[in-house]
């Protein structure tokens, strides 16, 4: 079995996909996955909303003309004080989005059948991207899935 599929490498909430997978439950195991990072980003901004519209409002901010943020977004990836960062910011923001209306909804409204290579790859997607959902940016070490990985153990509580 696939060693980030092991408990405590994956984050909280995506132990159900975890146990799906293993029975090889695979487009059960994505609609979950994808179905725990909405819930993610629902409980840590409070926004009601489902999909590609959540995380447009998750993400969004505003800023003036000199790049001082006026409205920070709910979700922190990061100071948004640079270039780069603002770009890291857009980037997830776009990458959330797209697997909302990329993958998940094809899993919520179609009958798909998917690969075991493609449904672990959406539940590390959908780790990641709860990951920087609650921790920011990828430049933060603690937040690094190869860190995890190849550690003794967990590297932070709130792990499954």
């Amino acid at each position: 079995m696939c060693v980030v599929l092991e408990r405590g490498h994956l984050a909280r909430g995506l132990a159900q996909a975890r146990r799906q997978f293993r029975k090889r439950e695979y487009e059960a195991a994505t609609r979950t996955a994808l179905v725990a990072v909405e819930e993610e980003a629902r409980r840590i901004t409070g926004i009601d909303g489902y999909g590609a519209e959540l995380f447009a409002r998750a993400f969004a901010y505003k800023a003036n003309a000199d790049g001082s943020i006026v409205e920070p977004p709910r979700v922190h990836v990061n100071d948004l004080k640079t270039d780069e960062q603002r770009n890291e910011h857009e980037g997830m923001k776009i990458l959330c989005m797209g697997v909302m209306r990329g993958v998940r909804n094809i899993v919520a409204h179609h009958n798909a059948t998917l690969s075991p290579l493609t449904c672990l790859s959406v539940i590390l997607l959908a780790n990641m991207v709860i990951d920087v959902t609650r921790n920011g940016s990828l430049l933060n070490k603690r937040t690094c899935l190869w860190t995890k990985v190849t550690d003794a153990g967990p590297s932070r509580s709130g792990q499954d």
